[in-house]
């Protein structure tokens, strides 16, 4: 089936876990422990965001052949039907990004588009439609040439994001649109970055 997508998890609220390979999305039943095939995905999509939300299996960004070109290219998959939706494409491509569902809104984070971002796009479901959030502040990295890749989470209505294990994490406030860096208990021998 192919190699798992790191970018490429979610739940449908407990019951099943969504994990993204090459090709394909697998759910894992939480009550059985089986896993299944899912749904295949859209072509050419690698290192892509993954999103469940009433009922629909949302795919954005990634890179596209050959790991050469940043998509922006967004899809949803209706479980009822079995096919994927085209729906109006992320105003940046991005791959490596975070992302979280929060209301009815889904939020894309940071990520990379030839170089590093701290754009957030915002697509409203109801409306279907994109907008920018705050830009959060630039993160200094170790300086490894490593690649960003974030993690996020929601939590209590407002997504986390964790940039390096060194970073305390930037959460965003969709009520005041703004980004602020939260303060972590220093945990030797661990790295909150996993926790994602």
């Amino acid at each position: 089936l192919g190699n798992i997508n790191p970018r490429g998890s979610t739940t449908d609220g407990g019951a099943r876990l969504f994990v993204s390979t090459e090709h394909h999305v697998l759910a894992l039943d939480g009550t059985s422990c089986q896993w299944s095939r899912f749904a295949t995905l859209p072509p050419n999509r690698r290192l892509h965001c993954l999103e469940w939300h009433g009922g629909l299996l949302y795919v954005a960004g990634g890179k596209g052949e050959g790991f050469g070109t940043f998509v922006n290219t967004f899809q949803a998959f209706n479980e009822a039907t079995g096919l994927w939706e085209d729906l109006p494409p992320m105003p940046h491509a991005c791959a490596y990004a975070a992302s979280g569902v929060i209301g009815n809104e889904l939020f894309i984070a940071d990520g990379m588009n030839g170089s590093e971002s701290n754009t957030l796009q915002i697509y409203d479901i109801a409306a279907r439609t994109w907008r920018l959030g705050a830009p959060f502040p630039v993160v200094q990295t170790t300086g490894s040439g490593a690649i960003k890749k974030p993690k996020g989470v929601v939590v209590d209505g407002k997504l986390f994001l964790f940039i390096s294990r060194l970073q305390s994490p930037l959460v965003y406030d969709p009520q005041s649109n703004t980004w602020t860096e939260e303060a972590v208990p220093e945990i030797h021998g661990t790295s909150v970055l996993h926790a994602c």
